[in-house]
């Protein structure tokens, strides 16, 4: 346990970022951007479709995009306002479909909301990191187990880039998650090794989410 979970919790932008500081998380990383498929591409574009009609779109009046419209969208106080009010409550629905066990249109909520956070707040965002966290949950829930893990990944890159490290503990204990449903385990105990250590070192050993981490560990083992 102890050599699992001495392993650097830089995650860094990219897999080879992650490869210099902790190549079992690195390795973790790049097999489930290998197992990732024609499904996570699909839903992407989906849930771009979706944003662009929930939010009336910035088309020019032939269906198609309309670059300065959208420009003028983005840069407006005003309508930059809305927009993060509207993805909040979109966050919120999302929430509130996961919590009453409607997952797919907790998916359409949380993606809506992830369009919106990253066009009006950035793609490393705080909240965008949230929002990703959320939606790779649900993913795992009607069991799109590939395409959350790459989502839970790009939550736990956000996260730790702002220095929310418990958030990226978090992240990636569900990571671990999904490794150990697709019987790789291996993978899982990296991920539930560095959870476990970030949590104790930002928490302190009684924690309960330190124990809960040492569950996970010991379930997996």
């Amino acid at each position: 346990l102890s050599k699992r979970s001495t392993a650097s919790s830089a995650s860094g932008a990219s897999t080879a970022a992650v490869a210099g500081s902790n190549p079992k998380l690195a390795r973790s990383r790049r097999r489930s951007s290998h197992l990732t498929n024609k499904e996570g591409t699909a839903a992407a574009a989906a849930a771009r479709r979706r944003s662009s009609n929930a939010s009336g779109g910035s088309g020019d009046g032939n269906g198609g995009h309309n670059p300065a419209a959208a420009d003028a969208a983005i840069t407006t106080p005003d309508v930059a306002d809305k927009d993060v009010e509207a993805a909040a409550a979109l966050f919120q629905m999302g929430q509130m479909e996961m919590t009453n066990g409607n997952f797919e249109a907790a998916a359409r909520c949380l993606e809506q909301a992830l369009i919106m956070n990253q066009t009006t707040l950035g793609m490393d965002h705080p909240i965008v990191g949230d929002v990703q966290h959320s939606l790779g949950l649900v993913q795992i829930e009607y069991g799109k187990y590939e395409t959350a893990c790459m989502t839970l990944w790009e939550a736990q890159r956000i996260r730790k880039l702002n220095t929310d490290l418990v958030g990226a503990a978090d992240s990636l204990q569900e990571i671990g998650k999904v490794h150990r449903q697709g019987g790789r385990t291996e993978l899982a105990l990296d991920c539930y090794g560095e959870c476990l250590r970030v949590r104790r070192a930002e928490l302190g050993d009684d924690n309960l989410k330190v124990a809960d981490a040492y569950c996970d560990l010991g379930h997996t083992e």
